[in-house]
């Protein structure tokens, strides 16, 4: 048999066990259970905001998929509220990623980063993001915390580096360990609020 085809002994011990795989499905399934909770809390908390979001946002509706290839492990994520059109996107996503972490990331593109631009800019200069991550990286699409794609505000504002770089996004981010996972609501919710907050 060619050697790229063999199977070590540990994977052997997976292939021949279903219980990981049906365990795993039914941890994704939990996830999708908590996003489905959150999203509710989500409208609720949006709808009681004095954000004020563009009625082109609030009128398309929330979703939640799941993927198993975000740098080859599983995700789920729930993108609440959700507006992609072209260069102009608005978007609150909530991210569960197998073997790293929940996640939270504001996402803001052509006509909305420059509708709340300036607001996240008040809010950095006023110390109010300074444990918030923002993206460094060109691509808008990545979601992990590297520091070739996430940097803390507070490390870069003690840089003197510009806290904007040439991106034609803004994207502001949180994480929260797996192994904290009983507290995952609370902090989405939190950050949730948080992020309703800025954009006001």
């Amino acid at each position: 048999m060619d050697a790229n085809v063999k199977l070590s002994t540990h994977e052997l011990n997976l292939v021949i066990n279903a219980d990981w795989i049906l365990t795993k499905q039914a941890i994704i399934q939990k996830v999708y259970t908590l996003f489905g909770g959150l999203s509710g809390r989500f409208d609720a908390m949006l709808a009681a905001s004095q954000a004020a979001l563009p009625e082109e946002i609030q009128s398309v509706s929330p979703k939640i998929y799941k993927g198993e290839q975000y740098r080859l492990l599983p995700y789920v994520l729930l993108d609440n509220p959700r507006y992609f059109k072209g260069e102009n996107i608005f978007a609150i996503r909530s991210m569960f990623w197998w073997g790293n972490y929940f996640s939270i990331h504001l996402h803001l593109g052509g006509k909305f980063k420059d509708m709340y631009g300036p607001r996240i800019t008040d809010a950095m200069q006023y110390g109010e993001l300074n444990n918030w991550y923002i993206a460094v990286d060109e691509s808008p699409w990545e979601h992990h915390f590297e520091e070739d794609n996430y940097r803390q505000i507070k490390d870069i504002r003690q840089s003197g580096k510009s806290i904007f770089g040439e991106q034609e996004f803004i994207k502001l981010a949180q994480k929260h360990p797996l192994q904290e996972w009983e507290l995952a609501a609370s902090f989405f919710e939190e950050k949730y609020r948080a992020i309703l907050e800025v954009l006001h």
